[in-house]
């Protein structure tokens, strides 16, 4: 018996697919976004690798903000000697701590007089004038800002008032007509400065000069005698004393 053989099919042409270049487009721009949200998320640095570099997310130092300065003082007004205390407690960092603390006394001529360190100091003068106060701090990070960068008039002014020359004891006398009288100025000194005048009037229109005169009086009577002391820096002071001349 004879077998029949089946027809063969004819074989299908398969047709090549053709990628289309939208669809590449579409997962170019599906990789950037995930790329875009992983390093704004801080899955990845700007090496590649993951977590924090440097204490930061991303491993991006951000900027460091500048610290800002604040200061104050317990007086405006003050004798030489007396102490003042500067504070600037209220000083701030945005992103961080302040590490130093710098006080620049400067005198009226913007001359830098000294230094002190610390968030809250006192300080004294030895000499009267006006004097500014400026301040420098330093963050965790090195940046520092000064309290008139930009500014003179922030600075601090502090008065600082002349103590008057101290006067001796001066005590009344009694002399006669035509006796010499002396009287004695050398006990007198002046706190902060030095004593450049010592001047006498004797009561009877005539004056004199001197930390030690004498004077004789040719009229009896009772006769103020004024002492006045005047220092370096202009400022003076008056004590008087009783004389009694006798004939």
């Amino acid at each position: 018996m004879a077998h029949k053989r089946k027809a063969r099919r004819p074989a299908q042409k398969k047709e090549a697919v053709r990628s289309s270049p939208v669809r590449w487009e579409l997962v170019a721009a599906a990789v950037l976004v995930v790329l875009t949200v992983a390093l704004t998320a801080g899955y990845l640095g700007t090496t590649g690798k993951t977590g924090t570099e440097h204490g930061t997310p991303n491993g991006v130092n951000p900027v460091n903000h500048a610290p800002i300065p604040k200061a104050s003082a317990s007086a405006t007004s003050v004798l030489t000697f007396e102490d003042v205390t500067l504070d600037a407690s209220q000083s701030k960092d945005p992103d961080g701590w302040i590490e130093n603390f710098t006080w620049i006394i400067e005198d009226y001529h913007g001359k830098e007089y000294f230094r002190v360190y610390g968030r809250e100091v006192s300080v004294s003068f030895n000499h009267s004038g006006v004097y500014f106060i400026d301040l420098i701090v330093r963050d965790d990070k090195g940046r520092t800002a000064r309290l008139a960068a930009d500014n003179p008039y922030a600075r601090l002014s502090i008065e600082v008032l002349n103590r008057l020359p101290v006067v001796p004891d001066l005590r009344n006398r009694t002399a006669e007509v035509g006796e010499p009288v002396q009287f004695n100025a050398s006990s007198a000194y002046d706190p902060d400065g030095t004593i450049q005048v010592v001047e006498w009037d004797f009561g009877d229109g005539t004056q004199g000069e001197g930390f030690i005169v004498e004077h004789t009086y040719t009229e009896p009577g009772t006769y103020t005698v004024t002492l006045r002391l005047t220092d370096d820096s202009g400022g003076s002071v008056e004590a008087t004393v009783k004389v009694v001349v006798l004939e």
